[in-house]
């Protein structure tokens, strides 16, 4: 209630209620999986959320959303979902720093995530991204959206709105709407790539 929540060395970890740090939530050094719960939130109120110093994989084995809340910044391992999933909501005040993130057992699961929330200033850094319906937002003018690799909806849409400058290094394939929006400065399209 006071401080900083630490889980380390395990060979699995299963989180089954939600997990509330006053400040740093951290999950290191994991050698198998770390399996949240159905509906289960996962929060650092005044810190940061960070799951990917030598862990393995996040898994969501449940069947409605996840929330994953940092008063700073959230940095994540590898995601799947071997369960039907609706949503995975990931809030940042700071930065957002992501692995792969596949949600893919359920066709019309939600991957939504919001930087910069404070308004501050946020980064997002993210490698493949593919579930049903994928959401980012910012705050507009000092955000930054860096996607090193390829982006997919299998489902419905993607948008990308409010930020500063937005750079796409793969692919970006959405099943229906592709909507970028409310940029201040340059979407940065890298070579070869599709949208």
């Amino acid at each position: 209630s006071n401080t900083s929540i630490t889980l380390n060395a395990a060979d699995i970890i299963t989180l089954s209620e939600d997990v509330l740090a006053a400040s740093d939530l951290t999950i290191s050094n994991v050698n198998g999986d770390v399996n949240v719960g159905n509906g289960i939130s996962l929060t650092a109120t005044s810190g940061s959320v960070t799951a990917s110093d030598n862990v393995t994989l996040i898994d969501l084995t449940g069947t409605s959303q996840n929330t994953i809340t940092a008063g700073t910044n959230v940095s994540l391992t590898a995601i799947t979902d071997s369960a039907a999933v609706t949503e995975l909501e990931v809030n940042a005040d700071d930065d957002i720093t992501l692995s792969t993130i596949t949600l893919d057992n359920l066709a019309t699961s939600v991957l939504d995530l919001d930087l910069d929330e404070d308004g501050g200033g946020g980064a997002l850094s993210a490698s493949n991204l593919t579930a049903g319906q994928i959401t980012v937002d910012g705050t507009g003018a000092d955000d930054t959206f860096t996607f090193n690799e390829s982006v997919t909806s299998s489902n419905t849409s993607i948008t990308l709105n409010a930020a500063d400058i937005i750079t796409l290094s793969e692919d970006v394939l959405a099943a229906s709407d592709l909507t970028i929006s409310n940029v201040n400065g340059d979407v940065n399209v890298g070579n070869g790539i599709s949208l």
